[in-house]
């Protein structure tokens, strides 16, 4: 835009401007200065971004803004507590960022909500990030991610209050069906199924989380491609399970998971997942816990006080001989293949958890056969395949004792640190991630 010079309206002047009319020019010249300088100030609100306020009528505002946001658009809420009714959900986006101020400054509440299954539903997106908030006290799940194309969380909160309960919902951070997936510095406590789950998804990063007292802190459930690592699990069931279960519709069979640099610790909890739920069959007192998992790396992680199973290797097949699950899909392989503990650290509490039907089961074996294992593997093969193709490995582990334990013959045949199980797999690959990143380090705040 053209600005006349002083000079210039002098000028005009002169020839016959008046003094009023020269005020007027200059006020409005002024205004159009001050128009054209308003985002450059420090408070200044990019035009690409949708503000919510507490003081606002939130969830219609935050409703419309989701449905109408364009690419490169940010919903962002300002520090406070919003109470919502109702499921908030958007679709079919690219290149957008749902953030708030601050995990502990910018609350979501969904105790009060009525309809939807979920405090946010995010479907068919690409390239989204969630950021810097926390979901609480859903019915439901807590943000549920699905068929998306890269999807980051960075520093969400997912939260169900009032501790272990089994009324709460399964999950609180749930992409599902998706690619490209990084869970961040995220914090969630007292899902009744698992605070963090991944599932049937490809290229996965968990890295950097604090999950508590879930009934599973992290799951990787069906996946290709998967990084755990750099995470704290504390006073769960289990901290980080790695399943494939059957009837899947979208990956039948997962692969290839490293979970390493983890603190894994008291990891007791009574399980408290809903009856029928396949994570119910997780013993108290679990660190890791592979469920019919192939090529999977385990190492570098301090797992202390989980006395049940600091790391347990489990086939289907042996929750189906115990009579807790049973498996009717043709397409889904039942067995553990190509798993590789090393380099872990390994600390036992004075007493064993209690309480459980599979926590007493194990402590029982264990006390009969004078064993105290650290790593336990059920100790079932696929009877059609060679074991140069399914091998358990375990090596450098401080001293930990590794056990056979015969499940599929009610524990008959049990062995300690049998020797064809110390040996040695090559170390799985890094998993490559395209996942969107944050521009910045520190959430801006709005006035």
């Amino acid at each position: 835009m053209q600005v006349f010079p002083i000079s210039s309206l002098n000028t005009l002047g002169a020839n016959g401007l008046s003094h009023l009319g020269r005020l007027s020019v200059l006020l409005f010249l002024g205004l159009v200065l001050l128009w054209s300088c308003k985002d450059d100030g420090p408070d200044a609100i990019p035009s690409n971004v949708w503000l919510i306020s507490t003081s606002d009528d939130y969830q219609e505002k935050a409703q419309e803004a989701l449905v109408n946001m364009e690419s490169g658009d940010t919903l962002h809420f300002k520090q406070g507590t919003y109470s919502f009714n109702q499921q908030l959900s958007v679709s079919g986006k690219s290149g957008i960022v749902i953030r708030g101020e601050g995990r502990d400054n910018t609350i979501l509440d969904f105790s009060g909500q009525v309809s939807g299954a979920q405090g946010i539903l995010a479907t068919d997106m690409t390239d989204v990030i969630f950021a810097d908030l926390t979901v609480r006290d859903m019915p439901g799940d807590g943000i549920k991610a699905k068929d998306c194309d890269g999807i980051s969380f960075f520093r969400v909160g997912a939260v169900y209050s009032g501790g272990p309960d089994a009324n709460h919902g399964a999950y609180g951070l749930y992409p599902v069906t998706s690619n490209d997936v990084l869970v961040d510095d995220c914090y969630v406590t007292a899902a009744s199924d698992a605070g963090i789950y991944v599932g049937q998804s490809e290229q996965v990063h968990v890295r950097n989380c604090f999950v508590e007292q879930n009934v599973a802190g992290i799951e990787i459930e069906n996946c290709i491609n998967s990084d755990v690592y750099g995470n704290r699990a504390e006073r769960n069931t289990g901290g980080i399970l790695v399943f494939d279960l059957p009837g899947l519709p979208v990956i039948k069979n997962g692969h290839t998971c490293r979970v390493f640099d983890n603190i894994l610790d008291r990891n007791n909890t009574i399980n408290f997942a809903p009856e029928g739920n396949i994570v119910g069959n997780v013993p108290e007192g679990t660190g890791i816990m592979l469920l019919s998992a192939r090529d999977v790396e385990i190492f570098n992680n301090t797992i202390t006080n989980c006395n049940i199973m600091g790391v347990g290797i489990v086939s289907f097949v042996a929750l189906d001989s115990l009579g807790a699950a049973t498996n009717t899909d043709p397409e889904f392989d039942e067995y553990v293949y190509n798993i590789h503990v090393h380099d872990n650290s390994f600390t036992r509490a004075p007493s064993d958890p209690f309480g459980g039907l599979f926590a007493l089961t194990l402590s029982a074996v264990y006390s009969g056969f004078g064993i105290a294992p650290d790593i336990v593997w059920d100790g079932i093969i696929n009877p059609d395949l060679p074991l140069s193709e399914q091998k358990i490995c375990h090596h450098d582990n401080g001293g930990a004792q590794f056990a056979d334990i015969d499940a599929a013959n009610d524990f008959t045949d049990v062995v300690a640190n049998p020797a064809d199980n110390d040996c040695t797999i090559a170390a799985l690959p890094v998993t490559a991630l395209d996942a969107p990143a944050l521009s910045y380090t520190v959430p801006p705040v709005f006035p």
